[in-house]
């Protein structure tokens, strides 16, 4: 049986490098081909809504820029689904919205967690309206890139690049 594999984007395309989940979606989409059993998914703001992507999966891997104190701007960051679930619960954008983390431990305590959870992040520079992705954020696109491809390997799925129109071998 081939391996089911989520990639969701998470964030808020209007929000500087709060862009990076859905902006990596729609990127992947047009610039990567897939092993069938890859699904792209951008959940704008995610929350609660990603538990309904992650039953029955054999992986999910979350994209989403990070904000984290004292760390560079641009720098690529791997969390596996223990990390994301310890310490304290992270912040909501609202008191009726759930943190990451207790989206994971709430989708466990149902029986409809995935088998492998982890987050991709790169530490975020701006956050202002309308002022697009960074060029810190954007400089790190391509590590970005190799981790996913590297993480998605471990499942035996491949990620290659699209080749241009026109750029087909002659036979």
């Amino acid at each position: 049986m081939q391996n089911r594999i989520l990639i969701v984007g998470i964030g808020n395309e209007f929000m500087g490098d709060d862009a990076l989940g859905p902006a990596t979606i729609a990127r992947f989409a047009s610039g990567y081909d897939f092993t069938p059993a890859v699904e792209l998914k951008d959940l704008g703001l995610g929350g609660i809504r990603l538990l309904d992507y992650l039953s029955g999966r054999d992986a999910v891997l979350i994209i989403d820029v990070l904000d984290i104190a004292g760390r560079a701007p641009g720098e690529v960051i791997r969390f596996s689904k223990a990390e994301l679930v310890s310490g304290p619960p992270g912040a909501r954008l609202s008191p009726h919205e759930l943190s990451l983390k207790e989206t994971m431990l709430l989708a466990d305590k149902l029986g409809a967690g995935a088998a492998g959870v982890v987050l991709f992040g790169i530490v975020g520079k701006t956050f202002d309206m309308g002022s697009g992705l960074s060029d810190e954020l954007r400089a790190a696109l391509p590590a970005l890139d190799a981790a996913v491809a590297a993480e998605l390997s471990r499942f035996g799925v491949t990620m290659r690049l699209k080749r241009p129109p026109g750029s087909e071998p002659l036979e």
